[in-house]
């Protein structure tokens, strides 16, 4: 570890409670932290980096899979607290109803190839006391949260936005961001500049208020999206632009906006709405997100389609016709207790989708009603059989149950008249009921191909069983 004084700021997300540590560490010996609480899911998120009196310089979101925490004595040898995590479950080992997370910051994380790497600190303040935590770590995403929900969610004085990685090409007054998904908490009230007032995709729309600019490098055609999330009291709007000039907008919107674009350099603003000439400017969190999608071929095989009710009138495929948007299900990546409630844990299962596709929208759907399930957000069968990579881009169908296909199998949802496709996960859910449609699809998939509740799509089975799942260009 350099020398010199880290800081670094812990995000707990838990079943029904959302709380946070501030941890410090000089010289690898110092442990400064603030109690959180009992936690049965645990996401952690690291802002590592050597303080320079601004801003630490780079975010990773890390989830603790093995946390342990020996006794540590009052003075008259009874045991204070004694935690035991393991995979992201904290149990309480005492009545002392907090639990304690240790946090070790790094001066800078290395780029990683992969998805996501294993890190293990082993830090001990004295003969007494040791910790030992095993992080397994992404690097520059954080969890899809708004600043309402989260106090000291900078760690630095109020009013500094935390900035992204200097670049020595990085304009003046500009953040840019280098790896993605990206997100930042920043507030517009202190932003370095108040000069765009218009916007050509909205010019109605007054945005006299101050603004914060992103420059994102574009390599190679890619869907450029961002989402943004203001604080109570404050409105600010998200605006894609391909010139650093408000007459270049290529896409807004109050909570995200998305495009496919062309290799080059493009901007994000997140710009303050003004109301009766009062700009509700104040903190934000936005997600700036570079999606490559897959090209190629986009067969689909002919047959029929069996559904539920239709009385051997069956759908030809492939088919088009109305296509939902339906809600979220669970997956195998979340342990129960599960949602009792349409909207219960919610914000976590939007950090987790956005975390493992890299894709990044303003996710706003509930979870499945219960049906005659046990809990909201179930499919068919338990949510272990249902990978978190396909549930950001699952497909359903009224089908019966001789019909459904196989669980993962790919299928394709193409924008008519247009290269636009998704390729599509089917067999996990059945629905929507009424046969006028002829399937559901996520609000990822809508949102990609620019289209809404019982939009018209074509679907058919992928004639090529081994297409990744995501957005795709047809070729």
């Amino acid at each position: 570890m350099s020398e010199g004084v880290f800081f670094g700021h812990i995000r707990m997300k838990s079943f029904g409670f959302d709380g946070d540590m501030i941890v410090g560490v000089k010289s690898g010996t110092h442990l400064g932290m603030k109690k959180g609480a009992t936690a049965s899911l645990l996401n952690v998120v690291l802002f590592s980096g050597l303080w320079r009196g601004r801003s630490l310089v780079r975010g990773v979101r890390c989830i603790v899979t093995s946390l342990r925490i020996l006794p540590y004595s009052d003075g008259a040898g009874v045991p204070f607290f004694s935690t035991i995590l393991e995979g992201g479950v904290a149990r309480m080992k005492s009545s002392f109803f907090w639990t304690v997370l240790a946090g070790l910051l790094v001066s800078a994380c290395a780029p990683v190839e992969e998805s996501s790497s294993q890190y293990s600190w082993d830090m001990e303040r004295d003969d007494e006391e040791r910790i030992t935590a095993d992080v397994e770590c992404f690097p520059d995403v954080m969890p899809n949260w708004s600043p309402q929900d989260e106090e000291n969610s900078r760690d630095q004085e109020a009013g500094e936005p935390l900035e992204a990685e200097p670049e020595s090409s990085c304009p003046s007054g500009i953040l840019c961001p280098t790896t993605f998904p990206f997100s930042h908490a920043a507030s517009t009230s202190d932003a370095p500049t108040s000069s765009f007032d218009q916007y050509n995709c909205d010019p109605e729309v007054d945005e006299s208020g101050p603004e914060v600019i992103y420059r994102v490098e574009v390599l190679e055609e890619a869907f450029l999206s961002a989402a943004v999330y203001d604080a109570q009291g404050v409105d600010v709007d998200v605006h894609i632009l391909s010139a650093p000039d408000p007459l270049a907008c290529i896409a807004r919107g109050h909570h995200d906006a998305g495009l496919l674009v062309k290799p080059g350099v493009y901007y994000v603003v997140v710009d303050t709405w003004s109301g009766g000439g009062v700009p509700l400017a104040g903190e934000y969190v936005v997600h700036i997100g570079v999606t490559i999608p897959s090209r190629g071929p986009c067969e689909m095989d002919s047959g029929i389609m069996k559904r539920v009710g239709d009385e051997g009138d069956h759908l030809v495929m492939p088919a088009t016709g109305m296509v939902v948007m339906e809600a979220h299900l669970v997956t195998d990546a979340e342990s129960a207790p599960h949602p009792v409630h349409p909207t219960e844990e919610l914000a976590a299962h939007y950090a987790l989708s956005q975390q493992d596709s890299g894709f990044v929208m303003n996710r706003d759907q509930v979870w499945a009603p219960l049906e005659g399930g046990s809990f909201h957000g179930a499919g068919i069968g338990s949510p272990a059989q249902f990978p978190l990579a396909h549930e950001a881009w699952y497909v359903c169908m009224y089908w019966t149950s001789k019909s459904r296909p196989p669980k993962g199998t790919p299928m394709i949802l193409r924008k008519p008249g247009t290269p636009l496709a998704v390729v599509v996960a089917a067999g996990y859910e059945t629905g929507p009921g009424n046969l006028a449609n002829i399937a559901g699809t996520v609000e990822e998939t809508h949102f990609f191909l620019g289209t809404g509740h019982q939009s018209t799509l074509t679907l058919g089975l992928a004639s090529d069983t081994q297409l990744p799942l995501g957005p795709r260009i047809c070729e």
